[in-house]
Parts: structure tokens; C-alpha cells; sequence
């Protein structure tokens, strides 16, 4: 039965995560693992990060599915983080009650501040650490050649995917030391942290200076909020949780005799992991602040994970069973909202972003690949995104005209591609020849005058006219794109792109005439 009801609570967040997901697409990091490892760059950080397995995935999937769907790069996400509370409660059945166990590994799962583990594909590269942290645990518990060579390789795993990776090695290598392991147990275990530490030597980012004093002062809220993520992030409840969970370590350790090197080396880890965040993180609050859920999350499933083995083989009261289930029932419902909260962010940054893509892809060679586009902090130019576009193919293409973004995006990318393509210039002289002959156009109604790429508008205004111009907006701008003073004129000439939507030019002016060349 509970692991029945694990199966099910797991069933219905994947029902939740797929109905959430849709329509999604990348955002924001994902964009950088995209456009700057193109050409691989495996050991080039990411924001401190070694990130060899991220890249990976990314760009072989990139390269085997395209930029077109999010649901491959969605779906491994899942099935990641779906296998941690799934690994968590198999590796830990024959020690530990099993209701309590699910609890706990629902709690895992349906914990507030796994909101953007869950949907977020890019947070595989905290996801696969713990995943990898859980599988190494059950493996050095029995002394063979065989298993520790198999932890080795799920140490290597973790610290290739991130620096979580490194928290990782960490506690693996205090429990060894803790139950004084063989040199050779403890070599082999230490063979990828060495090559981890060499990469670290040579490739690291510096780091924001900050005073010892920041730094622990962010070590302090990181701590703080982890103990907090039991309360939905209320702080004065981590004082509350500090309380319990010392009495229990208490317990644990004078009674029930349960406080091993387990124990001891995750109390270890988590300790490390706040120091570890502390100093590459303090001097960058604004972008990485202390109570970020995805630090809160990491922390609390190394607080489960050592109440859990505190438990071991002891009866449990109702009361411990009731206690355990409210944490996981509020959690559960406050991690819907959370992942609404972000369904929401989601669909308004693809519709703030999408139109500067497609705006990029239209105009092609023509646009400034030094240009930088608005996806994210760490920047992502013109050239790098055509560069990812040709290996990989558009992430825009087929994209409906409805949805192609909101109205200020929609808007200032057309100005951009105005600039690019160059396609209005006042006082172009004498009327060029037309291979097709010039014709004369009504000013048009308040949807403009059609134009397709490659034609051409001669605007002759005798008493001075307005012109308006658009291409991804779906109405004229109040101000105008181009002023014609009385007894000038003016040529709107977009060029054959590789775009085939047209563009829509409005002209305002008393006697104003207006010659078509091509269709």
C-alpha cells in the first residue's frame, strides 16, 4: 500500500505538470546552454557550474528533436525529478516504516519549493545531483569493489551536472571517512572529485567579492529558509522546526541509538552546502537571493533524509504519522499555486521574448549579430542565436501571427527590424524604374497598405505627411515611423528577407500620393 500511494501521489503531480507545461518553451538559462555551446565548450562554466551533462542533453536533443517542442527536453526534467522520491523510498524500504517513508517521499515530491524543479527543464542540474546522491548512499553501504565503482560513477555523474555536484562528493566522502573506510574505498570515491577540483583550478569564474561578514550573513538566511521551506517559507516557523528537529536528533541519539555516520555525514552536507552557497553566492544577492526554492528544496531533502534514518526501525507513533502528513498535505497544496504561479511566468516571457526571435530570424544576415537579445542575464546575441538556429532549427517557425507575443514586444521589434533592414529613407530623387510599372494605392484604410518584401512605396506628400509602419504588431503605433515634410517624399523599401509576412504602411496627409511597385 505505501508504495501504492507513493505511485499514485506521483501519477496525479505528472497529470498537473503536463497540463501546466503546455505550451511551454525555453526560458531564460536555457537559452544560454543553447546559443553558447553550439560548438560544445563542455568545460566552459555556466554561472560557476561545470555543466558537461546539461550541455549534453540539451544540445543532443536540440540537434535530434529541435527547438520546435519543449516536451523532450520536459520530459527527461520529469523523469529526473520523479525518480528522486522514487529512488529515495526504495533505497530506503527495508530500514524504515514504509508509510512514513512514502509520506516522506512524497513530501520530497510535492514539497512549495519544488515548483521550478518540476518545471523548469534547465533544474536537472540540481534534480540529477540528489538523484545521484540518493543512488550513491544505498551503494557504499556494502563494502564491494563492484558498488563502490558504481558510486565513483554516480559521484562523476553529480559533479559533471553542477556544483551541487560537488555537495554531493562531499557527503559521500565524510560518511566513508566517518566509518573509516579503506584508503581504497575512499581513492576510488575521490578519483572524480580530484578531476572536479582541477577543472575548478583552471576554468572557474571569479567570484563577487563579498566581506566574510556577507557571506555569513547569507549562510545564516540560507539556513533559515531552509528550516523554514516546512513552514511554506514562514520564517519565525524555522525556529520552530530548529526546535523539533533537535529534540529529535536528541532522542535519536541518547535512546534510540540511531545517530550514526549516516547521520553525521548529511548533518555535514548540509552544513557544507550552506557554506558552499554562502561563498559563491553572496556577492550576487539580487540575482541569487538566500531563500531561493531551489536551495530550500536541496536543503530540506537533506533535513528528510536524515530524519528519516533517525527513525529507523523504531515504531511510530499516530501522532508522528499526523504531524508528517500535515507538512506534506500543506506543502502539496501550496506547490499547485506555485506551479501556476509559474505556468504564468512562463507564458509571459515567451510572449515578451518571441517576437524579437522571429524578428531576428526575419531580417537574417541583414540584422547586427552583436545585438543582444533580451532572453536573459547572461547575454545571448544575434549571431549566437543564428548560429543555434541553423544547427538546430527555429524555435518560432509555424508560429500563428495571434501568437506571436504582446503588443509592446511585437512593437519594438518591428522598430528593430526597421533599423536593420533599412527600409524607409526620405527623399529617395527621382522615382527609380519599376520592372512591373508604377501604379497608384489609396492611402489606405486603418489597416494600412499591404507590402510584400521585395516592393517598394514611393510617398509623395505636398503638404507634408505621417507614415506608419508595422510588420508583427497588429496595430499602428500612435507616433509615427516617419515624418514627410510639405513638398518631400519618401521611399519604404523592405527587402526580400526570410520572412514572407508582410509588412503595413499607413500614410496621413492632405494631396498625399502613394506609388506601388511589385505586388
Amino acid at each position: 500500500m505505501p508504495a501504492i500511494a507513493l505511485g499514485a501521489g506521483l501519477v496525479v503531480l505528472a497529470a498537473i505538470t503536463v497540463r501546466l507545461q503546455r505550451g511551454f518553451t525555453f526560458v531564460v538559462d536555457e537559452w544560454d546552454i543553447l546559443a553558447h555551446h553550439v560548438h560544445g565548450d563542455l568545460l566552459t562554466p555556466y554561472n560557476g557550474h561545470l555543466s558537461i551533462i546539461p550541455i549534453l542533453i540539451y544540445q543532443g536533443f536540440a540537434r535530434t528533436f529541435g527547438l520546435g517542442s519543449y516536451w523532450p527536453y520536459a520530459t527527461v526534467a520529469s523523469a529526473v525529478f520523479l525518480a528522486i522520491p522514487v529512488t529515495f523510498f526504495f533505497t530506503h524500504r527495508d530500514q524504515v516504516d514504509r508509510p512514513l517513508l512514502a509520506i516522506a517521499a512524497l513530501t520530497i515530491a510535492w514539497s512549495w519549493a519544488a515548483a521550478m524543479n518540476i518545471m523548469y527543464g534547465f533544474l536537472i542540474n540540481f534534480d540529477l545531483p540528489i538523484l545521484m546522491l540518493i543512488v550513491a548512499w544505498r551503494l557504499i553501504r556494502d563494502d564491494t569493489r563492484r558498488n563502490d565503482l558504481y558510486a565513483t560513477a554516480a559521484v562523476a555523474i553529480a559533479l559533471a551536472t553542477s556544483s551541487v555536484g560537488v555537495v554531493v562528493a562531499f557527503a559521500i566522502i565524510a560518511e566513508l571517512v566517518l566509518t573509516r573506510a579503506s584508503w581504497r574505498r575512499l581513492l576510488t570515491v575521490a578519483v572524480p572529485s580530484l578531476a572536479w577540483f582541477v577543472w575548478w583550478v583552471n576554468f572557474r569564474d571569479p567570484t563577487k567579492p563579498a566581506t566574510f561578514g556577507e557571506k555569513a550573513s547569507y549562510g545564516w538566511h540560507v539556513g533559515v529558509a531552509i528550516l523554514a521551506g516546512f513552514t511554506l517559507g514562514w520564517k519565525p516557523g524555522a525556529a520552530l522546526v530548529a526546535a523539533a528537529l533537535a529534540a529529535l536528533g536528541a532522542i535519536a541519539w541518547k535512546r534510540w541509538r540511531t545517530v550514526d555516520a549516516h547521520v553525521v555525514a548529511i548533518a555535514l552536507a548540509l552544513v557544507f552546502f550552506v557554506a558552499l552557497s554562502a561563498f559563491s553566492r553572496a556577492g550576487d544577492i539580487a540575482l541569487n537571493p538566500p531563500d531561493s526554492t531551489r536551495y530550500v528544496w536541496v536543503g530540506d531533502v537533506l533535513v528528510i533524509a536524515a530524519v528519516v534514518w533517525c527513525v529507523r526501525g523504531r515504531r511510530i507513533p499516530v501522532t508522528a504519522y499526523l504531524a508528517a502528513s500535515a507538512v506534506f498535505l500543506v506543502g502539496a497544496i501550496a506547490l499547485v499555486g506555485h506551479l501556476r504561479t509559474y505556468r504564468s511566468f512562463v507564458v509571459g516571457y515567451t510572449e515578451r521574448t518571441r517576437p524579437f526571435l522571429v524578428g531576428a530570424e526575419a531580417a537574417g544576415p541583414l540584422a547586427d549579430p552583436a545585438r543582444i537579445l533580451p532572453l536573459n542575464l547572461i547575454p545571448v546575441d544575434v549571431g549566437q542565436y543564428r548560429d543555434l538556429v541553423r544547427a538546430a532549427g527555429s524555435p518560432v517557425a509555424g508560429i500563428p501571427f495571434s501568437a506571436l507575443g504582446s503588443s509592446p514586444s511585437r512593437r519594438a521589434a518591428d522598430v528593430q527590424m526597421m533599423a536593420d533592414e533599412h527600409i524607409s529613407r526620405t527623399d529617395p530623387g527621382s522615382r527609380p524604374a519599376c520592372a512591373v510599372g508604377w501604379r497608384s494605392v489609396s492611402l489606405g484604410d486603418v489597416d494600412g497598405i499591404e507590402l510584400r518584401p521585395g516592393s517598394s512605396l514611393l510617398i509623395r506628400a505636398p503638404f507634408g505627411a505621417t507614415v506608419r509602419i508595422r510588420r508583427l504588431a497588429e496595430t499602428f503605433s500612435t507616433a509615427p515611423d516617419l515624418v514627410v515634410g510639405p513638398g518631400r517624399s519618401a521611399s519604404i523599401a523592405p527587402p526580400v528577407d526570410h520572412s514572407r509576412m508582410a509588412w503595413w504602411v499607413r500614410a496621413d496627409g492632405t494631396g498625399t500620393v502613394i506609388d506601388r511597385c511589385g505586388p
